[in-house]
């Protein structure tokens, strides 16, 4: 965007602003919906299309002028950006808010998550390289993180209630599920859990997720890709194991797109499923 749009203006980025938000309202999630009908995309940035500004703002936590700035651009091309990657718009919202849970990984994919914690083979340490440990610090400003084991910690995040966070005047927050933090987790001061051994039984157990097929399925097979294309969606999950045992699950990603996924690990956001080494997986549908 090369200027501010506001009541009055008008030009192709308003019609562009226009279609943008028609688009995002079609997915009925919570932060993007609109009560309204949708605008006409004339290019006129009159009084329908500020009031559909002041509503998506709102929604958003921030503050509800009408004019579009760099805030409210930016939260509008996060969306737009996540929906690109969806087949379909999903499903109507229910205790899973899977858009939300899909921003908090783009958001957070590259940095420490809104609680302030990174699990490591050691535990959850409170600096690292001498750079203190805080919420929403870049990795880039860390260096390596020596034994770094984040990805169920991370996955938590996304899927569930870790804390809010306010990143470029918007509040992150993630799906919604009730997870429990493991007892040691919580003592560290960190949310959710941190292994996946453990966090595949108790998304199944408490009937926050649904095995999609058989347990475990080889990476690489295409039916495989098939049932992730056709069984899941954007914001359900893969743990990967190295053995056709569960002990022996080794990752979790949380999928961004059709097959693209998300991760702690390199700080991955956007490649595809089996770019992730471990030869099985076990696909976790949410609710």
């Amino acid at each position: 965007m090369t200027r501010q749009l506001s009541l009055g203006l008008s030009g192709e980025d308003v019609k562009h602003l226009q279609n943008a938000l028609n688009t995002i309202a079609q997915f009925k999630q919570p932060k993007f919906d609109t009560a309204n009908a949708l605008l006409k995309t004339d290019g006129i940035f009159g009084v329908r299309t500020k009031a559909r500004v002041v509503e998506f703002q709102s929604r958003n936590n921030v503050v509800g002028d009408g004019i579009v700035g760099s805030i409210t651009m930016n939260l509008i091309n996060i969306a737009m950006d996540v929906i690109k990657k969806l087949p379909a718009p999903p499903p109507p919202f229910g205790i899973y808010k899977r858009m939300f849970a899909i921003i908090y990984a783009r958001m957070f994919h590259d940095k420490i998550t809104s609680d302030g914690r990174i699990a490591t083979k050691t535990g959850y340490p409170k600096a690292v390289n001498g750079v203190n440990i805080t919420p929403g610090l870049p990795f880039s400003q860390i260096g390596a993180i020596a034994g770094e084991e984040d990805c169920t910690h991370f996955i938590s995040c996304c899927i569930g209630r870790p804390p809010a966070m306010k990143v470029t005047g918007a509040s992150i927050e993630g799906g919604g599920l009730p997870l429990q933090t493991a007892p040691h987790v919580k003592q560290a001061g960190a949310y959710g859990r941190d292994t996946v051994p453990e966090m595949v039984p108790h998304l199944v157990s408490a009937k926050l997720a649904t095995v999609v097929g058989p347990r475990f399925q080889p990476r690489d097979l295409p039916l495989t890709r098939h049932n992730i294309l056709t069984k899941l969606q954007p914001g359900d999950l893969i743990a990967y194991a190295s053995k056709d045992k569960p002990a022996n699950y080794e990752h979790l990603v949380i999928l961004v797109g059709p097959t693209a996924i998300a991760c702690h690990t390199r700080s991955r956001f956007g490649p595809e499923f089996d770019t992730i080494g471990f030869p099985w997986v076990t696909l976790l549908r949410l609710p």
